[in-house]
């Protein structure tokens, strides 16, 4: 029997938890320079698809981000997991 996941239900103003992790439990970032390159991109994302980012916590293995979509997003803030995943 095969078992598709619950459509997404994304909406303005929706709050989002956010997890990346590394594939088989090894390191997200090969070193502090790609962590940072991580961070720039993120910070250029939330602007950019209207997003509000609440926390971040960057962990080495597995990073988990709270973000907040805009009031009014336009339409490309939808998806908003899958454009920091992205990253």
């Amino acid at each position: 029997m095969l078992v598709t996941r619950l459509l997404r239900i994304e909406r303005a103003g929706g709050w989002y938890h956010l997890t990346t992790r590394g594939n088989e439990r090894r390191p997200i970032y090969r070193d502090a320079r790609d962590c940072r390159h991580f961070c720039e991109l993120l910070a250029e994302l939330v602007p950019r698809f209207h997003l509000r980012l609440h926390c971040f916590v960057g962990l080495g293995k597995s990073d988990q981000q709270r973000v907040r979509a805009g009031v009014s997003p336009a339409p490309e803030s939808a998806r908003v997991g899958e454009r920091i995943a992205a990253l």
